[in-house]
């Protein structure tokens, strides 16, 4: 067909004397395909125009993506409660990550800008920390009592208060005296119990001195810093075999208390700024009637089949999302108008005019019909021949002048008699039309 000349070819041999394939370049809209179906005239032609058409709607083609930024709902279990993914922020909620949830977390991909805001979250996390750490608070040993807390006997598990009861004065120096937290609350219990007159002793736990630095667990020696008067953790956060370490480890008051507020700071909540960045539409997003042929996975694209309308291809286009993904579309749409389908088509090719040697002047491969409206006359057929060039063209012309002599009778003729005077009538003569 003359409007599909431009895209489809039959493909022939060296020879020139048969077809061997059925090609077709670019797009296949709904228009092209009725033409194609309403085309051949010949069986061998329209099973390779069925092929063609099965080709072309089943044609894949695939365009690799870059991993799209994580949405919230995508996290994986391990961290969808604990990191937040914003338009213009990505944070951390509080504790510090685990392994297994660091691990989730650095398994994530995503663009540029997530994956730079996700490095200066995990060094936020992984910050060096140190806090303000206090001297050691020693407990009074017995012979530095003073004298009116005499009666006062330091034991090593226990307080005893020999009676009488103390004094108010005696009171206040006892709630007066310097020590760690055990021996200020076995100071109260005591009290306690010598106002309830339940007992004059009370339980003291063992003082626990400040470990050195070289008294830490072998874990803890390279990451816990004992430096004075300020207690450091060296990045990153720890893990969790140092977290239990952590949690198990027995000192002084002071340095209980900065190990605390260490891990106040290390198990903070942090955000960074996260640059925006268009959204990528995930499969669900999709127009029903573009879904069933474009496949959107997180790393590649995939269209199945033809375009087949133009606002099907508008629609197409249309799509919005993050760069990769408007490229990788356009991709696509060029991929499928520059494709070249071809499938097997074996026939003869039928000879030109030009081709029939000595059968020239005899043998018309007519390809089109020539009508004449009413009876031509002998004047038209030299005007009329002199339009072909061909012998077996011009004979043709002559065929259809002979034919319309006789094209208002309907297959009868036309015949004449004479009668002269009162003679009977001649035989009927036919009247043939003259050749020209």
């Amino acid at each position: 067909p003359l409007s599909l000349s431009s895209q489809l070819a039959l493909d022939v041999n060296s020879e020139g004397q048969s077809y061997t394939a059925l090609r077709w370049l670019g797009n296949l809209t709904d228009a092209n395909v009725e033409m194609l179906r309403a085309w051949p005239q010949v069986t061998a032609l329209s099973l390779a125009v069925a092929s063609l058409l099965s080709s072309a709607n089943e044609a894949i083609y695939t365009i690799s993506l870059s991993p799209p930024r994580p949405m919230q709902g995508e996290l994986a279990p391990e961290i969808i409660l604990r990191l937040s993914v914003a338009e213009t922020e990505l944070g951390w909620a509080s504790p510090a990550p685990t392994d297994g949830e660091r691990a989730a977390l650095m398994a994530l991909e995503g663009d540029v800008g997530f994956l730079d805001a996700r490095t200066q979250l995990m060094a936020a996390l992984d910050a060096e920390r140190a806090v303000p750490l206090g001297p050691v608070v020693e407990r009074p040993a017995q012979d530095e009592l003073p004298e009116m807390l005499s009666q006062l006997q330091i034991g090593p598990s226990e307080l005893a208060w020999v009676l009488p009861a103390p004094t108010l004065e005696q009171r206040t120096a006892l709630l007066a005296l310097l020590g760690d937290r055990a021996f200020r609350t076995a100071i109260e219990t005591l009290l306690a119990g010598l106002d309830s007159g339940e007992g004059s002793t009370a339980p003291l736990a063992e003082f626990v001195p400040r470990p050195s630095q070289d008294e830490l667990s072998t874990t803890l020696q390279t990451r816990l810093f004992i430096d004075g008067d300020t207690l450091r953790w060296t990045s990153p956060a720890p893990n969790d075999v140092e977290r239990v370490e952590l949690s198990t480890l027995i000192a002084d008051d002071a340095l209980m208390d900065a190990l605390v507020a260490l891990r106040q700071q290390i198990d903070a909540s942090y955000s960074v700024p996260l640059p925006p960045w268009p959204h990528r539409p995930r499969q669900i997003d999709l127009p029903e009637h573009l879904s069933d042929q474009l496949t959107i996975a997180p790393t590649k694209l995939t269209w199945r089949g033809r375009l087949g309308t133009t606002s099907f291809r508008d629609d197409l286009v249309a799509l919005q999302g993050d760069t990769p993904f408007v490229d990788a579309i356009q991709q696509i749409v060029t991929q499928i108008d520059s494709q070249v389908l071809t499938v097997p088509f074996t026939a003869g090719v039928r000879p030109a005019p030009g081709g029939l040697g000595a059968l020239t002047d005899k043998l018309l491969l007519g390809r089109a019909l020539l009508r004449c409206h009413g009876p031509m006359t002998q004047q038209e057929v030299p005007m009329i021949r002199s339009l072909f060039t061909l012998v077996a063209d011009k004979h043709a012309v002559d065929r259809l002048y002979q034919a319309t002599q006789s094209s208002g009778l309907r297959g009868r003729e036309l015949k004449i008699r004479t009668r002269r005077g009162a003679a009977p009538p001649s035989a009927l003569c036919p009247i043939p039309s003259k050749a020209f």
